[in-house]
C-alpha cells in the first residue's frame, strides 16, 4: 500500500495503537478506493485552557491538508465540542459528545454514533432498551457511552 498524507483519520492521544488505520485502509482498497487514506492525527494532552484555540487552530489546518473527516477519541470528545462554529448534530447536542468529525459545505460537522453501536449490541443480545431506565449498564460500560445509550434510549421511548 502506498503511504501518503491520510484524508481521513482518527484524532486522540495514544491512535498509534489503534487499528483504525488497517481496517479502514484494507476497506478502502477492497472497495477500489485508491484515492482514501486513513491516518492519524497523534495529539499531546494541550492544558485544559488551550484546548479551544489547538482544536480551531488545528482543523483549519486539517482543512487546508485535504482532510475531510475525522473519528474523535478520548479525551477529546466532549473537549472538541469548544471550536466555534462547528454544526452540532441533534445526537451531539443531547449527548455532549462527538466521535465523528466531517468537512462538507465549508464547515466542520460534528456527529456522535457512539450510541448507535452500542443500542445495536444491546438489541441483537435480545435487549430493548427504548423507554427503558438502564442503571444496569453502569456496571458494562464507559460512563460516557452508558450517558449516549441513557439519552437515545429516553427520546427512542
Amino acid at each position: 500500500m502506498i503511504e501518503h498524507n491520510p484524508n481521513v483519520g482518527i484524532l486522540g492521544t495514544h491512535v498509534g495503537l489503534s487499528l483504525s488505520p488497517v481496517m479502514h485502509n484494507a476497506a478502502y482498497e477492497a472497495m477500489g478506493l485508491p484515492d482514501y487514506h486513513y491516518g492519524t492525527f497523534t495529539v499531546a494532552n494541550p492544558r485544559p485552557e488551550d484546548l479551544q484555540a489547538f482544536f480551531e487552530t488545528f482543523l483549519a489546518e486539517q482543512v487546508e491538508a485535504g482532510v475531510t473527516g475525522m473519528s474523535v477519541t478520548m479525551p477529546f470528545k466532549e473537549h472538541v465540542l469548544a471550536v466555534k462554529g462547528l454544526a452540532l448534530s441533534k445526537a451531539v447536542r443531547e449527548i455532549g459528545a462527538a466521535n465523528t468529525l466531517s468537512y462538507k459545505e465549508n464547515q466542520w460537522h460534528a456527529e456522535n454514533t457512539d450510541w448507535q453501536g452500542a443500542v445495536l449490541s444491546l438489541e441483537e443480545a435480545g435487549v430493548r432498551i427504548a423507554g427503558k431506565k438502564l442503571l444496569f449498564l453502569v456496571l458494562v460500560a464507559q460512563p460516557g457511552v452508558l450517558f449516549m445509550v441513557y439519552v437515545r434510549a429516553v427520546l427512542q421511548g
